[in-house]
């Protein structure tokens, strides 16, 4: 994972781009190949997040502490959700149920989270103390919005991984 790290922001930007084509590629009538398409790309795209918000906090100074135990439930509970979708439910969910409803509200709380804990991850190490709200508030919209984000959130892991060696 520490190789993420080390990939320069368009190596990345080329890795999610792809990943986001094929999470998005339709092939008339053959719908196990567009399934395969989209779990990988859908998965690729997913283990940025998850392999540098495990990665950074394996390289937290020692007075900083964050719990990732339940990043990595929140993880897993983002990626098979987006898994499930995709090969049973074709991309989207309905339900009128009371469990439909808190399986919804507990993905949307899961998927921020998932979000969240990279880029506080990310300023605590550079911080070298936990970061409040405020510091990594700007950071989750550059990891939202990969597309622009990538391009400063890139460098930065570059030089955490510069000072892993």
């Amino acid at each position: 994972m520490t190789l993420l790290l080390k990939l320069k922001h368009w190596q990345i930007f080329i890795i999610l781009l792809l990943a986001s084509f094929m999470s998005r590629f339709t092939w008339v009538g053959n719908e196990f190949l567009n399934t395969v398409l989209n779990l990988i790309g859908t998965l690729l795209y997913m283990i940025w997040y998850f392999a540098i918000g495990l990665e950074i906090t394996e390289r937290l100074p020692k007075k900083v502490e964050l719990p990732k135990t339940l990043f990595i439930i929140n993880g897993f509970v983002v990626i098979c959700s987006f898994v499930t979708l995709a090969m049973f439910f074709d991309g989207s969910f309905e339900s009128n149920g009371l469990l439909g409803f808190i399986w919804v509200v507990y993905f949307m709380y899961a998927l921020f989270q998932f979000f969240f804990y990279p880029a506080k991850a990310l300023n605590s190490n550079e911080l070298e103390k936990e970061a409040g709200f405020g510091d990594y508030f700007g950071d989750f919209f550059l990891m939202l919005f990969w597309p622009i984000g990538i391009w400063w959130i890139q460098p930065r892991l570059n030089k955490i991984a510069e000072n892993i060696d």
